[in-house]
């Protein structure tokens, strides 16, 4: 079947929620309820069995097919290359890195020189706060840092829509359906 990782990024959202709601039923359905007699005759009050079967069945194959997917993706973005040579995997690395510069540099060009009057005496003293970097070089570097993290990005998301054949029949495949 052909697909890329965006879809299957989908697919493994969309198994880990019902991987989830399974999670819970199947716990819900761990037990019948049944009145038996003396003579050992059994009249259920609530059976679970079938439910609890379907349900862990079904929580068996999303477990084989979330391990494939995931596995898939993990190998493609180990496959997968951006122009400049990296991965697609070193490729989200190095955007979050990038995130964090480009917050701090943020966070730094918030704050200006400022003085204060700290003594209001004959002779007036002020304290004085000087910043240790200049704003322009900040500004020029976020600047560059988010227009890296945008050229990043774009072929991040290029690579994610990359059409590649996949060998493996998908049970609860929602993106062909």
């Amino acid at each position: 079947m052909m697909t890329c990782i965006a879809n299957l990024e989908k697919l493994v959202d969309d198994y880990e929620k019902r991987f989830e709601l399974l999670d819970d039923t199947i716990k819900n359905s761990i037990y019948s309820t049944s009145i038996e007699d003396e003579e050992g005759k059994k009249s259920y009050l609530e059976d679970y069995k079938q439910d609890f079967d379907f349900e862990y069945d079904e929580y068996n194959k999303i477990l084989v097919d979330l391990e494939t997917a995931k596995q898939v993706i993990a190998r493609k973005k180990d496959d997968l290359k951006l122009d400049n040579g990296q991965t697609l995997s070193g490729a989200y690395v190095s955007v979050e890195l990038l995130k964090r510069k480009a917050k701090l540099l943020e966070d730094l060009l918030k704050n200006k020189s400022k003085k204060r009057l700290i003594d209001d005496s004959k002779s007036r003293f002020y304290e004085a706060k000087e910043l240790n970097f200049n704003s322009r070089d900040i500004q020029y570097e976020y600047f560059c840092t988010k227009r890296n993290i945008q050229r990043y990005e774009a072929e991040i998301s290029k690579l994610n829509t990359t059409s590649f054949e996949v060998n493996y029949y998908f049970t609860f495949d929602t993106f062909n359906n």
